[in-house]
């Protein structure tokens, strides 16, 4: 990778920047970020072009499996639905039109948690093509070790909030549409909203920190920026977007998005089918 700087879009209300009164896309940040490497997880590629999309769940991909199977590269975590189901459905057609990946999805081995000296290891840092990703119990968290893997040596994270920003939870609230059915007639949402639309605000009731602390030990090889002032992730140094477009006008070259892709996916062939 000839520039060393990620930029991950985890959805956070922060990213609006208090601009409520323009449409997400017209954000001024897309123009920004346009020829950066960017993750964006889960419906952050309704509003822009993201580098990488990432998203955490079967329910997910199952709510937005058109979408999904249209874009350029598509990373996700395994899950044992897909062979659960598999069984249950013992075989039939409907699994191949229900649960069929594009060859753009690609599935990233969960992390195997080891016991060494009494303590569990469940980050295996750049060992994760063999013993799988780390996320707690966020996509945010795989999108890091994603990057951490890849060689990318300066991260910045944008909508890792924590909160709730103006009263909102996403940069996309307001504009947010997309459901599908559950066989129960049921909304299936994916991760983050109830059958009513509404944005789960739980989360925010709790530290976040616990999720990401593991990241530490990787902190004398990359630097991980939260660009965030307000979030409730503090383990992170904190800019403002005003440094962080600052930081964005030193580039080395603009980077070809399609070689980008390419030399991930060559990468993750390498590592599983070699």
């Amino acid at each position: 990778m000839k520039n060393k700087r990620a930029i991950i879009c985890a959805g956070g209300a922060s990213m609006r920047q208090g601009m409520w009164d323009i449409p997400v896309k017209q954000l001024p940040l897309w123009d920004k970020i346009k020829d950066e490497f960017v993750l964006g997880i889960n419906w952050d590629f309704k509003f822009h072009n993201s580098t990488v999309e990432l998203y955490g769940d079967y329910e997910f991909y199952i709510a937005e499996k058109e979408n999904l199977e249209k874009l350029p590269l598509v990373l996700a975590p395994q899950d044992g639905f897909y062979g659960r189901e598999r069984e249950r459905q013992n075989n039939r057609t409907e699994w191949n039109e229900i649960y069929h990946y594009s060859h753009e999805i690609h599935l990233l081995k969960n992390r195997k948690i080891e016991t060494i000296n009494g303590k569990q290891i469940e980050y295996h840092e750049m060992d994760g093509w063999e013993k799988g990703f780390y996320r707690g119990i966020l996509t945010g968290s795989l999108a890091i070790h994603i990057a951490i893997i890849l060689g990318y040596t300066e991260i910045y994270l944008l909508g890792y909030d924590g909160n709730a920003t103006d009263g909102r939870t996403h940069y996309y609230e307001d504009e947010f549409i997309g459901f599908s059915k559950k066989e129960s007639g049921k909304k299936r949402t994916g991760i983050g909203l109830d059958e009513n639309g509404n944005f789960k605000t739980s989360y925010y009731q709790r530290s976040v920190d616990g999720s990401f602390e593991v990241f530490l030990k990787s902190l004398d090889k990359v630097k991980i920026i939260n660009v965030s002032p307000d979030s409730k992730l503090t383990i992170f140094p904190k800019i403002s977007y005003e440094e962080f477009y600052k930081r964005l006008e030193t580039k080395e070259e603009l980077l070809s998005q399609d070689n980008i892709r390419h030399d991930i996916k060559k990468t993750y062939y390498e590592n599983y089918y070699s």
